[in-house]
Formats: C-alpha cells, structure tokens, sequence
C-alpha cells in the first residue's frame, strides 16, 4: 500500500494496521541477487522415466551406474552398464510405487531422480 521496499536482512521491519484482513499487503521480493539454484536436469541434460516394465535413462554424459531405492531408502537394483552410455535402458519388475535412482555420471557427478512405476 505504502510502495516501501524494506530490506529485512538489514533490520526488522514494524508496522501498524487498521483492524481486518489484507491480502495484498505485502510482497516477498528477491531484487539483489539469485537464490542460488541450479536445474539439474538442464545442467546435466538427464531424463528418466519407467515405463512398460523398463526404466529408462538418458544423460548428456556416459552413465556409469544406476542405483535405485525404494521410498523406505532401501537399495532394490544395482544396475552397472557393462560400458558407459549416455542411453541406458534394462528390466524394471518391480511393483507400483515411487523409486528414487542414483545416477552417476562420467564426470564423479551424481543425479537422484524420483521414479514412478504405474501400471499401463
């Protein structure tokens, strides 16, 4: 309402109102700097699907492993290309759920990505 742009990393800021409820009052606003967040998946150029009881991987880089956990953190599959690719596909028989894969890359790098396995 005031058009005050307050810096609260400097000093709190205080204020008084009428009785109700404003919605629109305030705006949290980043105006310095980026938050410091990367895509990963634009930086590593990786998608990963299951789908027809296959999991599928594709990377920028030469995949070296793949290790998939179910959603309690226990390792299932331990998948070791026999050489790297940036393309890897092999059998997924597990049941309906949500995986999480540990994808190592050629360059010591390593992506997790959330799987879900659903029926078709």
């Amino acid at each position: 309402m005031l058009k005050i742009i307050h810096n609260l990393k400097q000093s709190s800021y205080e204020f008084t109102s009428d009785v109700g409820t404003f919605n629109n009052r305030f705006v949290l606003r980043y105006a310095n700097a980026t938050l410091g967040t990367t895509n990963p998946d634009a930086k590593t150029g990786l998608t990963s699907l299951i789908s027809n009881k296959k999991i599928i991987i594709h990377a920028a880089n030469k995949i070296l492993s793949v290790l998939v956990y179910d959603i309690t953190g226990k390792l299932i599959k331990e998948y070791l290309p026999k050489m790297a690719v940036d393309f890897f596909e092999d059998e997924f028989p597990f049941s309906e759920g949500i995986y999480l894969a540990k994808i190592k890359l050629e360059d010591n790098s390593v992506v997790s990505e959330k799987l879900m396995n659903t029926r078709k």
